[in-house]
């Protein structure tokens, strides 16, 4: 997959030692005689404006960060590998800390690792074209500390009427973040499912559902003076007034992420279990 003519991008959040990571991975892979890119914003942070990728689809993106990083980026590279350098603290979407970046490129050049591929989730309404998230779409108040009153259709099927902070629709990916706190299960990469996770719902018997992507949920906002807000991966995009719906579902496009063992397990493990020791 990855020769001397192939271009890597760099990618980081702006913090201080992502920069750091960033600046000395350009350094090594340039000695190397790779052809290296960097995002608008490394660029400029680097003081590199000669390395700004020019529309160029990248081979392999290397992103230092955080998840968060890991999710802006795929806005704006969705058909190319991510391999993800920890920077940050949990990093569950990550794969390697940077001390380890020239061990992965030799790996990648020797074809010593697999693809992990996730589906994600899209979200449209009457008045907004699909827009697509990596790990979740939640609807919450646009007034924090009020309470919703959503409807949940399942394939058109009334499932439930919620009152409460809100709901998450998780991807595989995302059931490991938002929806994990909120209650819901986690889902292994190779499980080809969403769930759909209550937010402090007001009436406790109501329950998180893993359904299948194929699976169309309609969510629609029944309370007449509360307004909600639709949030793409942490980002708002839009209002949901009263008696407006919002259908999401599974999209045509999907993240991959470069991995170098089957360690989902191990990752659980290791970045969210044994922390809370």
């Amino acid at each position: 997959m990855l020769t001397k003519d192939s271009l890597i991008l760099l990618v980081s959040s702006e913090k201080e030692s992502a920069l750091i990571s960033a600046s000395e991975a350009l350094s090594m892979l340039l000695e190397k005689g790779y052809k290296v890119a960097l995002s608008q914003v490394l660029a400029k942070n680097l003081r590199k404006s000669d390395f700004i990728i020019q529309g160029q689809q990248p081979d392999l993106v290397i992103v230092f960060g955080g998840d968060g990083t890991i999710l802006k980026t795929f806005t704006q590279w969705k058909e190319s590998p991510i391999l993800g350098v920890n920077c940050g603290r949990v990093g569950f979407l990550t794969e390697i800390i940077p001390q380890k970046l020239d061990w992965a490129i030799n790996k990648i050049l020797n074809d010593e690792f697999i693809i992990e591929e996730f589906s994600t989730v899209a979200v449209s309404s009457e008045s907004y074209p699909p827009i697509s998230a990596v790990n979740d779409i939640t609807i919450v108040p646009k007034n924090h500390g009020n309470i919703m009153r959503l409807k949940v259709e399942i394939n058109d099927k009334l499932f439930y009427v919620i009152e409460g902070d809100g709901v998450i629709v998780s991807t595989s990916a995302g059931s490991s973040a938002y929806a994990r706190s909120a209650g819901g299960p986690l889902i292994m990469p190779n499980v080809e499912a969403f769930c759909l996770v209550p937010i402090c719902p007001f009436i406790v018997n109501v329950s998180p559902i893993v359904f299948s992507t194929d699976t169309v949920v309609t969510v629609t906002n029944e309370a007449k003076f509360r307004t909600g807000i639709v949030v793409v991966d942490g980002q708002a995009h839009y209002t949901l007034g009263y008696n407006e719906h919002v259908k999401i579902y599974k999209s045509g496009e999907k993240i991959r992420f470069i991995r170098f063992s089957d360690n989902y397990i191990k990752r659980v493990r290791n970045k969210l279990l044994e922390r809370i020791r």
